[in-house]
């Protein structure tokens, strides 16, 4: 019996936000300036972020191992963007380049990530 739990999401929120808010607030004001290498790098991270957790939600048995899981694959799509944090003026100037390469090593991360939790 699996267990579908619709708090995921609000994990990334609740983990990221309060991290990551100067950051969110400037990719969304970016995007709001139609700024297409924001948005693919956002897609990019909301991708990687949510094929885990669907994979999260299909395999663990409880809450509990849920969340744990999700706090990994919020841990490890964070070390990514630390990771390719130069690449941030690139994106701010609009580079859909780097924008895009951001956003594919994000959605392999999260791919492996969503592999490895299955059973």
């Amino acid at each position: 019996n699996r267990h579908h739990h619709p708090f995921t999401h609000m994990i990334h929120i609740f983990i990221n936000i309060p991290i990551c808010k100067d950051n969110f607030s400037k990719e969304f004001k970016l995007i709001k300036e139609n700024n297409l290498a924001a948005a693919i790098t956002l897609t990019g991270a909301v991708i990687g972020f949510t094929l885990p957790l669907a994979s999260t939600m299909y395999y663990t048995q409880s809450l509990h191992e849920m969340m744990t899981w999700a706090l990994v694959t919020g841990i490890v799509q964070l070390a990514l963007f630390g990771a390719v944090w130069k690449q941030a003026k690139a994106i701010e100037q609009g580079n859909v380049a780097a924008a895009t390469v951001v956003a594919a090593l994000s959605c392999a991360v999260g791919l492996l990530n969503a592999v490895s939790i299955s059973h």
